[in-house]
């Protein structure tokens, strides 16, 4: 039967993507995978002068892990994406003012490999 054939044709090759067929894969969920990506979220969804609870609450929102002190909090996106062996994460530093309101914020992409 010709359909019976696409679809094992089909399950095959979604099998070999998930194999590592594809040069690159991005983790399950909704999570950015690209600086770019995570700079327009963040921008989108905080503001410069933003409370430090306000930048919590958003990362809470997204679940994105965090470390928090006073006057930085550091959130790491891990997994966002696979090329081969090597996995990225991408780390985002909030650094607030004496007030602690939100004065700036840096992005970083983490390899992980062999």
């Amino acid at each position: 039967c010709q359909s019976s054939n696409l679809t094992h044709a089909l399950f095959l090759g979604v099998l070999l993507v998930g194999l590592g067929g594809c040069s690159e894969t991005r983790s399950a969920g909704a999570s950015p995978a690209t600086i770019e990506e995570t700079q327009s979220i963040v921008e989108k969804e905080t503001f410069l002068g933003q409370s430090k609870k306000g930048v919590l609450k958003f990362l809470d929102k997204w679940k994105w892990e965090y470390a928090d002190s006073s006057k930085m909090v550091v959130a790491v996106i891990r997994d966002a994406r696979r090329s081969g062996l090597i996995l990225t994460s991408i780390k985002v530093t909030f650094y607030f003012d004496d007030r602690v309101f939100l004065r700036e914020v840096a992005y970083e992409e983490m390899l992980m490999g062999p």
